[in-house]
């Protein structure tokens, strides 16, 4: 079989398995229509609040780029921005006014409409916008109040909100791809999914490769074969719809430390991929040149973690240390993840380094995996070297900083002189790895969450807690120099 039937006959069985069946396409249209009639009842007969139309968004709306038993519905409230005029004039920097509007619609309007009609699970999400989310028939459903402006108005000025592009982005893709490009970016979006890759849940970082971004990658390159043949140079190359260089881009402050550039064809002044992690593109980048080396239909299912890695082994117990949480406050996932990654990235620093920044532990790294709908999140540390002596030599002025030299050996007379360093014998606090992370973590730790344990692998109380560590031995770890260099070379 040559190249093009394998992969043709690849892209069919993936098909087979990723595309939504009809019976529930069908049960995403009802369960759709039974809310936006449930939200315009509960607003007619109570407070009338002023909305242009509702509307289906995203992957399972207009769109229909969603996978098989794998997907969210979007459910958005257009607001005329004329109708909340007032409110936009006075709010024109810092959003407070509009926040607490979206908030107060929220409250009163769609969180007791559904309660009113028997749904359990419903509760405001909490991210510079609120909006309310809840469970139904399997589904999360996410409700969300967003202006309708129209396009030039956002080409020119930007967006009131940034959910406000979000009606474009919708048109965009449906008049852009056909019905072969929605399969090939279901392919896209499985593929990044099953390569922990994929949305603001990515295990290998804090920001995976977007649902958005995938569509227009398939926009641009027309075909899913076309993106795996070009994914290497992504760093490189600017997906522009508007023609513009790369060194163009390059130049434009906002772009210069994005490592990767997907632009949008709404808003030509935003970087759908700005919060794309590098980490996503080498490791999704490595397992694409391993599939077209040797195509196989198991690049696109992942293995199970727990099956790889084995907690008990002496490798593990010897280098990773897993950190285990449960969320008790209502706050939005994404609270917790970004507060628990600013932790993190602050234990990776103070266990690299001394204080004089010499190399404390060796080769510091880490990953978190979480599971927003069990509240767990579990964070998994590495080190190449498990315990240090005991002291170090902490390097102070040069010598020929005459004022400095001359405190500091007045402090310290046993100082020795190296290479025209003074240098002085430090007792470490912590030469474990494993109690220096406990340390620093719980100086860090926030009201959101709760602390069930931290220890080395074999002694793990959550299955996420070894998917962490088997994200950051096999994703993480191998690509992290080759990774450095890219990422010196494209943001330089």
């Amino acid at each position: 079989m040559n190249l093009d039937k394998m992969l043709s006959s690849i892209r069919s069985e993936i098909l087979d398995q990723i595309q939504p069946t009809d019976q529930e396409n069908q049960k995403i249209k009802r369960i759709l229509s039974q809310i936006k009639e449930i939200l315009k009842n509960y607003n007619k007969y109570h407070h009338n609040f002023r909305f242009d139309f509702i509307s289906a968004q995203g992957s399972t709306g207009i769109k229909q780029t969603h996978l098989r038993h794998d997907s969210d519905i979007d459910l958005f409230i257009f607001l005329n921005p004329k109708d909340y005029e007032e409110v936009i004039e006075q709010d024109a920097k810092n959003r407070t006014k509009i926040s607490a509007l979206f908030r107060r619609l929220c409250d009163q309007w769609v969180i007791p409409a559904l309660k009113a009609d028997d749904f359990e699970e419903v509760y405001i999400a909490y991210a510079e916008h609120p909006y309310v989310s809840t469970r139904t028939e399997g589904y999360e459903v996410d409700i969300v109040f967003s202006f309708f402006l129209p396009e030039n108005y956002i080409q020119k000025k930007g967006p009131i909100t940034a959910v406000d592009r979000t009606f474009y982005h919708s048109e965009f893709i449906q008049k852009n791809l056909g019905s072969t490009q929605l399969d090939d970016v279901r392919i896209l979006k499985a593929f990044f999914k099953n390569n922990y890759s994929y949305g603001d849940k990515a295990p290998i970082a804090r920001g995976g490769f977007i649902g958005y971004a995938a569509e227009l990658l398939i926009c641009y390159f027309g075909s899913i074969w076309n993106i795996f043949r070009n994914f290497h140079t992504l760093p490189y190359i600017s997906v522009d719809f508007f023609n513009r260089s790369t060194d163009k881009l390059r130049k434009v402050p906002r772009f210069q430390n994005d490592f990767l550039l997907i632009m949008d064809p709404t808003d030509k002044m935003r970087n759908v991929a700005a919060s794309i992690s590098e980490r996503a593109w080498i490791y999704c980048s490595k397992k694409i040149e391993s599939f077209l080396k040797n195509p196989s239909i198991d690049s696109f299912f992942m293995n199970d973690p727990l099956s790889e890695i084995n907690p008990e082994s002496k490798e593990i117990n010897s280098h990773y240390v897993v950190i285990e949480n449960v969320q008790i406050s209502d706050s939005h996932y994404t609270k917790i993840r970004d507060k628990l990654y600013s932790i993190a990235e602050s234990v990776k620093n103070v266990a690299s380094k001394e204080f004089d920044h010499s190399e404390r532990f060796p080769s510091v790294e880490y990953s978190i995996y979480f599971d927003a709908i069990k509240k767990r999140f579990c964070i998994a540390f590495y080190t190449s070297k498990f315990h240090i002596s005991d002291t170090y030599m902490r390097r102070g002025p040069k010598t020929d900083r005459q004022r400095n030299f001359e405190k500091f050996k007045a402090k310290h007379p046993d100082l020795v002189i190296k290479e025209g360093y003074s240098y002085v014998e430090e007792t470490r606090t912590y030469t474990n790895f494993l109690d220096l992370v406990s340390a620093e973590f719980k100086g860090r730790t926030f009201k959101e969450i709760e602390i069930i344990n931290i220890s080395i692998p074999k002694k793990y109380e959550f299955e996420e807690s070894i998917r962490a560590v088997f994200v950051l031995k096999e994703c993480i770890l191998p690509y992290r120099i080759e990774l450095d260099h890219i990422v010196q070379m494209v943001i330089s």
